[in-house]
């Protein structure tokens, strides 16, 4: 293959605000996971005043998470808007009106709390998101390489665009009601929650894929103890604590499709996506780095996320799974050259 029949864009921006301010979203994110976990573990007799310190707490992390994200969010939409990417003019425009769009209100529902939001710009806020996060995975399918990259990325369009008209549906009910709707808005949710999971495993395959040094090796090795032990530790809160397994699955991730049938899948996927994120600490392969993160921001944000802190995060997955898909392309292109000269 010569360097001349790589599709452009020539050069991939760098991210190291992004990986910051993401890392900073993780974090942020960790700390509200684990204090809604202890809210929603801790039983009755536990005293009001600490209840209403843990949550008093959570708020704190939650807006850190939100603050985090809209740096990062900012940054990464900036980059993608530089004049050496090739996207069309329309796409700017399109991406740009909805980015400000969310930033004004999530901004807004994120640093003045007091404020009261609507349901209607909420509502705004949510297809603008989806609207957003379909957009740019849809022009990053055009330069994806490979096939597990290019699945992750259509999967991730196809759960976008299944959420947002689960969106509309759900929302039409409040000016007509017909009896398909209800039907519709839980096969539209059911359809984006399989997209949500391909995007996931696709994305755990390409981190996964083509073990280069000893380094990565010892990586995978230290992946897999992971996915064991996190695995193992999924599967007795399935068995010992079904209940509060399955609302923490359900308030987290907003994952129903299989919550009944076959939980122990989403424990699996779950398990071995973040286990990628492990490994992918270890790899200098800047595109497995970018679709590893995006994969933990997914995690973060759960599918169809429905509240100011995750709605950001979602997109902000999206944009590092285009960001992916550029550096591939980078790093196509150098390998092009090194045979070239070969």
């Amino acid at each position: 293959m010569k360097s001349s029949d790589l599709a452009k864009p020539q050069r991939s921006p760098a991210l190291p605000h992004a990986y910051l301010t993401s890392l900073a979203v993780t974090a942020s994110l960790i700390a509200a996971v684990v204090n809604r976990a202890l809210l929603i573990f801790l039983d009755s007799r536990t005293p009001h005043s600490v209840l209403l310190e843990l949550n008093r707490w959570g708020q704190f992390a939650t807006t850190l998470a939100v603050i985090a994200s809209l740096l990062a969010f900012l940054n990464a939409t900036l980059g993608l808007a530089n004049r050496s990417i090739p996207v069309p003019f329309l796409f700017r425009i399109t991406a740009g009106a909805l980015a400000v769009v969310l930033i004004l209100i999530i901004g807004r529902a994120a640093l003045l709390p007091g404020e009261r939001t609507s349901g209607f710009l909420f509502w705004m806020a949510t297809g603008a998101a989806h609207a957003l996060g379909a957009l740019i995975a849809l022009e990053a399918a055009r330069w994806a390489r490979g096939f597990s990259l290019r699945a992750t990325v259509l999967a991730a369009a196809g759960m976008a665009i299944l959420a947002l008209f689960a969106l509309i549906v759900d929302y039409s009910r409040f000016f007509l009601l017909w009896r398909w709707q209800a039907v519709a808005i839980d096969q539209l949710r059911h359809a984006g929650e399989a997209g949500y999971l391909v995007t996931l495993v696709g994305g755990t395959v390409f981190v996964f894929g083509a073990i280069r040094s000893w380094r990565e090796t010892v990586s995978l090795l230290v992946a897999a103890l992971i996915f064991a032990v996190t695995s193992a530790i999924g599967l007795w809160a399935l068995d010992h604590a079904r209940g509060d397994f399955i609302l923490a699955v359900h308030y987290w991730f907003r994952l129903t499709w299989l919550l009944d049938r076959h939980p122990a899948v989403y424990v699996a996927i779950i398990c071995a996506a973040g286990s990628a994120t492990v490994f992918a600490f270890a790899v200098r392969d800047e595109a497995k780095k970018a679709i590893a993160m995006a994969i933990l921001l997914l995690i973060c944000s759960g599918y169809s996320p429905s509240s100011a802190d995750r709605l950001i995060i979602y997109v902000l997955a999206a944009l590092q799974l285009a960001y992916g898909a550029l550096m591939r392309i980078e790093n196509m292109r150098k390998e092009a050259v090194v045979a070239d000269r070969n």
